[in-house]
């Protein structure tokens, strides 16, 4: 019987059978490989002699172990004319396991699975997200569409149409985004939970990284520690926080610290300057760490609790941040007004103009239940947990490789 290496590692056949692979020979040693691995070929030297590296070959073995097969015939299948270096990805294996690993995590807790559209007319408003856009036609109609920066709107109106415990694993797409840890495309993972807040929400990310710690796709224990930037402020800035804090006190601390600033920042930007200046490298110190209570500028689409701070907390974890988490909008009116703001700070950003969807506003006035909400990138929690240090590790394919001629 004819084995590829991937039915030979799964089914561990006895021998005698035959075996198909990509020959590579390496100082007088002679392998057996595909994109996952290699086994080490031995037997008499004529059986190698004319081969190079990228023939596709089949053997008949004799004997086999994991890392060893004894071969007493060889064919060539296919002489290659271009043999390549194929890079090894095992990190590219692992992530496609790791998916359906959470997929089950969230299916045996109850949730219920949903397939959101990959053409939206509104892919998402937050002001520095720039969407990809293209044409589709309705009929007689050529209508602007574009691929989503998040499922989010449209897990809301599953919300509002009574799917009150949801998850979606999504291809989500941002333009502009390439660094070791962002892509143009890449996967979210987003999970709501009707008539809920961010407690059982936090409790769902505390569940998911403790059974991956326990199953082993951990490096290091996985004690999340919480903090706000209340006390991150006071302790690494020496500056009192609150939700009254306006952008001239932000402005005089930038300044204190030689924090770079410009003439036209908005608190917003001198709030995100701190950060990335002075607060991600203390938070990435910190190990798997989740921080709460923003300033109510940093609400985008969370309600303000009763303190008047922004509801929602951000998962960091190695120095990446993670995920994102919301009490959520439900109010159709506050919608509204939450994307009116940020299409005016897109404009300010000079981001392009897109369309809010007019079908959400719709569904939260029939009726969404209060949500708590979260947005967590799939790749970044795996590189998390593997120590992984850039994201085109978990793919086949990277954008250079698909533009590739």
């Amino acid at each position: 019987m004819l084995y590829s290496l991937s039915r030979f590692r799964f089914h561990k056949p006895v021998p005698p059978f035959e075996l198909g692979g990509e020959y590579l020979g390496r100082e007088g040693q002679h392998y057996l490989r595909d994109a996952l691995g290699s086994v080490e070929l031995e037997g008499p030297e004529t059986l190698f002699k004319g081969l190079s590296d990228g023939d596709l070959v089949v053997v008949k073995v004799k004997r086999a172990d994991e890392f060893n097969v004894l071969a007493e015939a060889l064919d060539i299948y296919v002489k290659s004319e271009a043999p390549t270096n194929i890079p090894p990805k095992p990190h590219a294996a692992r992530f496609a396991v790791f998916l359906s690993r959470v997929r089950d995590f969230f299916v045996t807790r109850g949730f219920n699975e949903v397939l959101t559209p990959s053409l939206v007319r509104c892919p998402g408003l937050e002001p520095s997200l720039e969407p990809f856009a293209t044409e589709a036609n309705y009929g007689r109609l050529r209508e602007t569409v574009y691929l989503p920066t998040s499922p989010e709107i449209h897990l809301k109106k599953a919300m509002a149409a009574g799917w009150t415990d949801i998850f979606e694993l999504k291809s989500c797409f941002r333009r502009g985004e390439f660094s070791s840890h962002h892509d143009n495309e890449f996967t979210m993972l987003e999970w709501y939970r009707g008539f809920a807040g961010l407690k059982m929400i936090e409790d769902d990310l505390r569940g998911l990284v403790q059974v991956l710690a326990d199953e082993g796709w951990s490096t290091t224990a996985p004690q999340i520690q919480v903090t706000d930037f209340a006390a991150l402020f006071r302790t690494h800035l020496g500056f009192a926080l609150t939700p009254q804090t306006n952008a001239a006190e932000l402005l005089n601390l930038c300044q204190q610290l030689n924090v770079h600033t410009t003439a036209d920042d908005s608190f917003n930007d001198l709030f995100h300057r701190l950060l990335v200046d002075r607060l991600e490298s203390e938070i990435a110190e910190m190990g798997p760490v989740i921080v709460k209570r923003f300033p109510p500028s940093q609400a985008a689409l969370a309600k303000l609790d009763k303190d008047g701070w922004a509801d929602r907390f951000e998962f960091y974890w190695n120095g990446l941040e993670i995920a994102n988490a919301f009490n959520e909008v439900n109010g159709a009116d506050e919608q509204k007004q939450r994307w009116a703001d940020e299409q005016r700070e897109r404009l300010r950003l000079g981001s392009s103009a897109v369309p809010a969807d007019p079908g959400l506003i719709r569904a939260l006035r029939k009726g969404m239940p209060p949500s708590g909400g979260i947005a967590l990138g799939v790749e970044r929690l795996y590189m998390a947990c593997a120590g992984v240090i850039d994201i085109r590790e978990l793919k086949l394919f990277s954008v250079a490789e698909v533009f590739e001629r």
